[in-house]
């Protein structure tokens, strides 16, 4: 049996204590690569940026954006929603895990995370990852005419509560086109 009374004042000690380490938090951006579509579908190309992004250390936030313009964005729905029928029903190891289509948004904001292992999460988003993690996995059907953008942020906590707020306020505010908000 607990004893609420105990949990609750556990609970807003924690909350009292991020909400301290938040007002004291920055959030830096580290590095933005800007992928050429000829770069996104070819690996050996893309090895320089996995060469930088594996000697990157700790948790960082990550946004990936089109920068096509907003007519792009109907292209990417569209080329994806193909793509989607085709990649059902779901076979473990033949079809992929996408991260979660979000239909009703309208951003050049293709995806937006967190990672501590930040160079194997980009090459699972890229496509050069397993099938069974869910991810963008681009290279399998993201149209060949759009660059793309990685920007990548540090923030200046460990405190892991702290940095699922900021994450989920950036997907907030970007409205992605794929994935969820993350959950506490």
């Amino acid at each position: 049996m607990i004893d609420s009374k105990v949990v609750l004042k556990e609970t807003v000690a924690n909350i009292v204590e991020s909400l301290s380490e938040l007002e004291k938090c920055s959030i830096n951006k580290v590095k933005e690569f800007k992928i050429s579509s000829e770069v996104l579908f070819s690996e050996m190309n893309l090895q320089v940026i996995f060469d930088e992004l594996s000697k990157m250390k700790g948790r960082y936030i990550y946004i990936i954006t089109s920068r096509g313009s907003d007519k792009s964005i109907e292209t990417i729905k569209k080329t994806y929603s193909r793509f989607d029928i085709s990649n059902k029903p779901r076979v473990s190891n033949v079809t992929f895990n996408i991260s979660r289509f979000n239909k009703k948004h309208h951003s050049k904001t293709l995806y937006v995370g967190t990672s501590k292992t930040i160079c194997r999460r980009i090459v699972q988003h890229l496509g050069y990852g397993s099938k069974r993690t869910y991810s963008l996995d681009l290279i399998h059907w993201f149209p060949k005419n759009i660059d793309i953008c990685l920007n990548i942020y540090q923030v200046s906590t460990k405190n892991h509560f702290v940095i699922e707020l900021i994450e989920q306020a950036v997907w907030d505010m970007e409205k992605p086109l794929f994935g969820k908000r993350s959950g506490l």
